[in-house]
């Protein structure tokens, strides 16, 4: 009986040390040189149907409208930043501003008024 015992402990022993071993190499592995699995968001990035040049125009667009809103006047440029960035209800603005809901709008059709010409002038949206 203890004959077909010891066979058994050492498979047993000798599998659980291979997986400690593994364990170990693996998480030495990872300290070194971190990596993701694939699943299917990250393989989404990385073969998306958007094209580098796409990419570069878009990052490009985006550069030259906040330069654009940079030079836009304070009372133009808050608003339309509260807005967009900070996602604030034309109320709540007009009351940061202590202006009334109807000058911010106006505001906010003054400023995407003069990006889309200031846009159209470098040469975009043609």
């Amino acid at each position: 009986m203890t004959g077909n015992k010891i066979p058994k402990r050492c498979f047993f022993s000798f599998t659980y040390n291979l997986w400690k071993s593994d364990q170990r190499k693996n998480a030495r592995r990872a300290a070194i040189a971190p990596c993701s699995q694939l699943d299917d968001e990250n393989e989404n990035l990385l073969y998306s149907d958007e094209n580098v040049e796409e990419k570069i125009f878009r990052q490009e667009l985006i550069r030259q409208t906040n330069k654009i809103i940079e030079s836009l006047p304070d009372k133009i440029r808050i608003p339309l930043i509260l807005y967009y960035l900070f996602e604030l209800s034309v109320e709540q603005i007009a009351q940061t501003v202590k202006k009334p809901p109807g000058t911010i709008k106006s505001r906010l059709f003054k400023g995407r008024s003069l990006i889309k010409k200031r846009l159209e002038e470098s040469g975009y949206g043609k």
